[in-house]
């Protein structure tokens, strides 16, 4: 058995009241129906082809066009998330994600299909600006190191031998006459 994301405050989310303004409750129905079979298939998502059409057609009792018109509202209401239904023609969401991730079988979620929203998006931006920041630290630092080291090894140590190496008479006094 599985269970559906309904519960005593379904209609009173922020989606439904969305489809109650619009006029389009019955768009619940196939909201409903999508969700039953997700879940029972045991995934995060379903592909929005053919079978998908026969499926709800079946379960809903309504034609074609109208599930189509369903499913635009109920993309549109916050129900699934637009960018993997128009780019992936699938219909998933972030909690239908995040849930199928806590199953104990549960297996990777395949990198095209998985949701990145906006703040995902810019924690990855802020990273990789980091990322490149330390990186032009670093080399800043090595180059700042290769030209001090190539100061002394060519003898810009006025107290310097030929041969690169620091005069020892330089630093001890010990050794001077």
């Amino acid at each position: 058995m599985f269970a559906l994301p309904v519960n005593s405050g379904f209609f009173d989310t922020p989606e439904v009241g969305k489809l109650r303004t619009a006029g389009r409750m019955e768009a619940v129905v196939t909201y409903l129906a999508i969700m039953s079979l997700i879940r029972g298939r045991r995934t995060y998502f379903v592909r929005c082809d053919s079978a998908l059409y026969y499926d709800l057609e079946e379960m809903t009792r309504r034609y074609p066009a109208e599930i189509e018109s369903d499913m635009d509202k109920l993309v549109e209401c916050g129900f699934f998330d637009k960018e993997m239904y128009v780019k992936k023609g699938i219909l998933t969401s972030r909690r239908l994600q995040n849930g199928y991730r806590r199953r104990k079988d549960a297996e990777p979620i395949d990198e095209n299909y998985l949701i990145v929203t906006d703040a995902d998006r810019r924690r990855a931006a802020r990273e990789a600006k980091k990322a490149a920041f330390v990186a032009l630290i670093e080399k800043k630092l090595m180059e700042s190191m290769a030209v001090k080291g190539q100061a002394v090894l060519h003898g810009a140590d006025s107290d310097a031998p030929a041969d690169g190496l620091p005069n020892a008479s330089a630093y001890c006094p010990t050794q001077r006459e």
